[in-house]
């Protein structure tokens, strides 16, 4: 077989495996990464049928292809190997495919202009050999150190990829051997391309969806955007300017100074405003992050903030706790009394109780509380004040109707357990108002107590525990629980 036809085979090949692999990108990142790997070794078969077809031998180009081959490839593996695969193995590797590719660049300089002259035949070689051994050995890594058993798609698709490099070993020992590349052999390797290609496709098409193992922190994302987006301000801000200052006339320049100084102003007046910055934060988790929060900065703070001494009434530091979890400005706590069948307000946060208006206890047996029972959803009282009908125009207390700063109203229902004390809040979103928030208990006394990890009633506090409160309208909602045990 001619290489022109084998190496036109690859190309046919590489396309269609590399079209298949990016219907399925949207799936993880091994599909991406070998979609990119199928086009480039699309060029690089394009480029050594052309070669062999024109008969030509192998140049600057054709390193170059080799070189950015291996690595798309070994871009692969990096995404199907283990944690556990040595760094130095990495840097090593990814140096070995990169070295290549500098190296025909700078051959490919130096021939263009007449600068200087590098040696190509012998390099080519010994870097093929290099590239295949390091091929070779990553797929290695990759069986050895995966844990468990391999999957039937994954051991495919490293078939398909050892094939190459398998191939590859052979072919440059032999030229290192030989002192030059076989013809029949250089030919055929086209052909084993093609066919060593479906294998790979098929493994990857099959694998389950991965993650991205890459995680951005959203304080990365924030200021990131947060910094574009005042560049891109500026900009048009200075583009305005030069616009006012040429077409002014005579007051030009004075009105280009009292243009920016507005525009400087508005800049910092929304670099001050916690609303836009809020509203963005909200942006980055809902279109970037498929958690709602970072689990791990949140947690942290919020025990820091429950451990803290600031405020003597653990009940106001508990909705303080909460409300930052959310980004609330403020919050109401109410308790519910089984005796006078009430919930009664305990604490509010920053201000204190006195200082909200028209607070009163809540009913048991108001239709709120009623609808909260029977469907276990939050209110949201804007969504309430537009569409009453959403929540089959039930009457809510007067607090909630009159107050326009209260947005949320959410309550544990049915309690934990006797001895448990549960709050559950549901996620604001933009939450430039304060929240509301129910806490269902037997005692209000015991709750203050148990969250200073102290005796309640013959009981001590064991932990404090939070979790997601999965429901319809409560999604992902945060439900933090304090068990007690009896020591008596």
């Amino acid at each position: 077989m001619s290489g022109t036809l084998s190496y036109s085979l690859a190309v046919v090949v590489s396309l269609a495996s590399g079209t298949l692999l990016l219907l399925k990108s949207r799936k993880g990142d091994v599909p991406r990464r070998a979609a990119l790997a199928a086009f480039i070794s699309a060029l690089w078969a394009a480029v050594l049928a052309g070669q062999s077809y024109v008969g030509s031998e192998s140049g600057w180009v054709s390193m170059l292809f080799e070189g950015l081959r291996y690595t798309a490839l070994l871009a692969v593996l990096r995404a199907l190997a283990p944690s556990a695969v040595p760094l130095w193995l990495r840097r090593l590797s990814l140096t070995v495919c990169l070295a290549p590719v500098a190296y025909a660049i700078a051959g490919w300089i130096g021939q263009y202009y007449g600068f200087y002259f590098l040696p190509l035949g012998g390099v080519l070689v010994t870097a093929g050999l290099l590239l295949a051994f390091v091929g070779l050995v990553n797929t290695e890594q990759v069986v050895r150190l995966t844990p468990g058993t391999l999957s039937i798609e994954l051991r495919t698709c490293l078939a398909g990829m050892g094939g190459l490099f398998a191939y590859d070993l052979f072919l440059y020992s032999q030229a290192q051997l030989l002192g030059e590349l076989d013809g029949v052999a250089w030919a055929l390797r086209g052909l084993l391309a093609a066919v060593m290609l479906v294998p790979f496709t098929w493994g990857i098409w099959k694998m389950p969806a991965s993650e991205v193992r890459v995680f951005v922190s959203r304080h990365v994302v924030f200021y990131s955007s947060a910094f574009v987006a005042v560049g891109l301000y500026l900009s048009l801000m200075a583009v305005g300017g030069y616009y006012v200052r040429e077409h002014g006339g005579s007051w030009g320049n004075a009105l280009q100074i009292v243009f920016l100084c507005g525009a400087a102003a508005i800049l910092v007046s929304l670099l001050l405003s916690e609303s836009p910055m809020r509203r963005l934060r909200v942006f980055i988790s809902t279109h970037f992050y498929r958690n709602k929060y970072d689990y791990r900065i949140t947690w942290l703070r919020f025990i820091d903030t429950l451990s803290s001494s600031e405020d003597e009434d653990v009940r106001r530091t508990v909705v303080r706790a909460v409300a930052q979890v959310f980004a609330s400005p403020g919050g109401i706590l109410f308790v519910h009394d089984e005796q006078a069948r009430q919930f009664i307000p305990v604490a509010a946060w920053p201000n204190q109780l006195d200082a909200v208006s028209g607070l009163a206890p809540v009913s048991s047996s108001s239709e709120m509380v009623a609808f909260i029972r029977e469907r276990h959803w939050i209110i949201d009282l804007n969504e309430y004040r537009r569409s009453r009908d959403v929540y089959r125009n039930i009457s809510l207390p007067q607090l909630f109707e009159a107050n326009p700063t209260l947005t949320i109203v959410s309550m544990r229902t049915p309690p934990l357990s006797p001895d448990a004390a549960s709050v559950s809040v549901p996620p604001l979103g933009i939450a430039s108002t304060p929240l509301v928030m129910r806490l269902s208990t037997a005692s209000s006394s015991c709750v203050s107590s148990a969250l200073t990890g102290g005796m309640c009633d013959g009981r001590l506090v064991t932990s404090v525990t939070c979790a997601a409160d999965s429901r319809s309208r409560v999604a992902s909602a945060m439900r933090c629980s304090i068990s007690t045990r009896s020591i008596g």
